[in-house]
């Protein structure tokens, strides 16, 4: 962070998150974007500013920067960049975990060193982007489901409740999963939690909410910044922009939709891979693309290596291990002969492209992930 310029996600938070507890000001102020700005003037990291500059984030989510709030910044920052990078390791694990992908230590180890390493895990981390632990987050949830710990699974996906428009998607499938299988304890510490955190919040801070709209509206006011991937994918087409942005995103809604429905009373092997399924799914309905969020694709990319793996043999793990290394590689060669660590640098081709290629893969292996008996049965004492 001292030789590389980036841009830091971290910085608002942090800094709203000190002058909340240690000054007692409001931490959506609007001055809050100058204190943040003369402390990376007095570091040493070669960080910028973001373009936001007011606090965007809902109070819920400042939950995870308010203990590093109390830290110096530059102790805090490293601190952070260590965290994000043991999470990336966890997000891998339970990947394996929830796919069934059996693998030696040696190949594993490999593996969740490419998801660290490819340029949207090191971009994540090095801005200190908080989408690696949204992912983790969902993922330990869904284990969590898988291994009939109910009640923890819900206050595990009630602190994603401040990301509801990422998470909304995958929310909305594990509620009908859950009522259909009269899984109540997930439903009801969902909501508990839900309610704990506002109420709580609320009497730390009685007016966040409304303040915190305020710089919604100020900051998006208009409709120009919303900017899907599909509709950033249509725009290669000018001609029929308004209508391939349309058709397409009906074509996912629908495809949606029919996970949803199909979701009633689905086994935990239907359910996992229909829920992989809805996280990529989630990556093209962000309201604004952010590369970091194509961390939501990482379970799929496993999950698809995995079947080509076990289903075609030498020839399936060859192809499995060109993809990965392409994945990670790629990213990076396609960021030459100048790599930023600046908000979306990487090509929109790869940006639409990768998602939309492990969306297919998904599809490719539909048949074996949901009728092979075995998958995924796994055992609790191999965490």
């Amino acid at each position: 962070m001292k030789k590389v310029q980036f841009v830091d996600d971290f910085i608002i938070p942090w800094t709203a998150g000190r002058v909340w507890l240690l000054e007692g000001q409001n931490p959506y102020n609007a001055e809050l974007f100058e204190i943040a700005q003369t402390t990376l003037t007095k570091s040493e990291f070669l960080a910028e500013i973001p373009e936001e500059n007011v606090l965007l984030l809902p109070l819920l989510n400042l939950l995870f920067y308010l203990p590093l709030s109390l830290i110096p910044y530059e102790i805090s920052r490293a601190i952070w960049v260590t965290l994000l990078l043991i999470c990336m390791g966890l997000i891998t694990h339970l990947a394996f975990k929830l796919s069934n992908w059996k693998l030696p230590l040696l190949a594993k180890s490999g593996i969740i060193l490419l998801s660290i390493l490819w340029f949207p895990g090191a971009y994540a981390i090095l801005t200190g982007q908080s989408s690696i632990i949204l992912v983790l987050i969902l993922l330990s949830a869904l284990y969590l489901i898988v291994q009939n710990q109910d009640t923890t699974a819900g206050f595990f996906l009630a602190l994603t409740f401040g990301y509801l428009p990422i998470t909304v998607l995958i929310m909305i499938l594990v509620l009908i999963w859950s009522i259909s299988h009269r899984r109540w304890s997930i439903i009801i510490a969902y909501f508990s939690g839900v309610i704990f955190l506002m109420v709580i919040w609320w009497m730390m801070l009685p007016m966040w909410l409304t303040d915190w709209l305020r710089n919604m509206v100020t900051y998006y006011s208009d409709k120009s910044w919303i900017q899907t991937p599909i509709m950033m994918m249509a725009s290669f087409l000018p001609g029929i922009t308004n209508f391939l942005s349309i058709g397409i995103h009906i074509l996912f809604g629908l495809f949606l939709l029919s996970l949803w429905i199909t979701a009633v009373h689905s086994t935990e092997r239907v359910f996992i891979w229909k829920a992989f399924t809805v996280l990529v799914i989630s990556f093209f309905f962000q309201t604004q693309l952010e590369q970091s969020y194509m961390i939501l694709i990482l379970p799929a990319v496993y999950l698809v290596s995995r079947f080509w793996s076990e289903r075609w043999g030498v020839l399936g793990r060859i192809i499995s291990w060109v993809f990965l290394l392409g994945i990670a590689i790629g990213s990076w060669a396609l960021m030459l002969p100048e790599i930023k660590f600046s908000h979306n640098s990487l090509p929109i081709v790869l940006v639409i492209a990768l998602p939309f290629a492990v969306f297919l893969g998904l599809l490719w292996i539909r048949w074996w992930a949901l009728n092979i008996a075995r998958y995924p049965y796994i055992n609790q004492k191999n965490l």
